[in-house]
């Protein structure tokens, strides 16, 4: 089963000694690095998150990118605005995506980044404007966790949404998704291989 994990980072202090404590010396150099405090409290609740869930270990990177810690559960990390985000499987490869729906051009860049059915989902749609998050996060979701990032061809990745999300692009049968938009204003979207268990949201000080 995987666990989904979200955490609202606004109230969190980057420079409290105690919440830097928890954190590994890796995610601490990280955080410093960081010029605005929004990026400081996500880069700190995502850290928060994994030592809560996962463990202290430091995080490694494959040859792709997708982090990892050796020896320990598939997880997938992903944040926006304010809200971090963790999913923790059990066996095998897990993505998940965190999107604030703010204001954006977003017909622009479904035309750039999506594929062309589902631009025609969107225009099509009674409220584009959601559709277009939900599309996002459920691609965003599926190539974190198949480690393809965002690089190659658009249309080689399609989702059909309606009540439920089918990727019908490529075809597999054994990736699993499910969507939620249980905190306002942000959709979530996870991907693994086993069934994916309720957002759960966290509190942290």
């Amino acid at each position: 089963m995987i666990s989904v994990h979200c955490l609202d980072v606004s109230a969190l202090d980057p420079r409290d000694p105690d919440l830097l404590a928890r954190v590994d010396a890796q995610r601490r150099e990280r955080i410093e690095r960081f010029a605005k405090d929004e990026d400081k409290r996500l880069c700190l609740g995502a850290g928060l998150l994994l030592v809560e869930h996962i463990g202290s270990a430091s995080v490694e990177r494959d040859e792709r990118g997708k982090p990892f810690r050796a020896g320990g559960p598939p997880f997938s990390l992903s944040h926006s605005k304010t809200m971090a985000l963790l999913a923790v499987g059990s066996m095998g490869a897990v993505g998940c995506d965190v999107e604030h729906c703010r204001s954006l051009d977003y017909l622009m860049i479904a035309q750039r980044a999506f594929a062309a059915e589902e631009l025609r989902q969107i225009e099509r749609a009674t409220d584009p404007f959601e559709m277009f998050f939900r599309i996002w996060t459920l691609r965003e979701s599926y190539l974190k966790a198949t480690g393809q990032g965002i690089a190659g061809d658009p249309s080689s990745v399609c989702f059909e949404v309606a009540e439920k999300a089918t990727l019908i692009r490529p075809v597999a049968d054994n990736w699993k998704f499910r969507e939620f938009s249980d905190v306002a204003g942000y959709r979530i979207a996870v991907c693994g291989e086993e069934p994916i268990g309720d957002v759960e949201i966290d509190v942290m000080g």
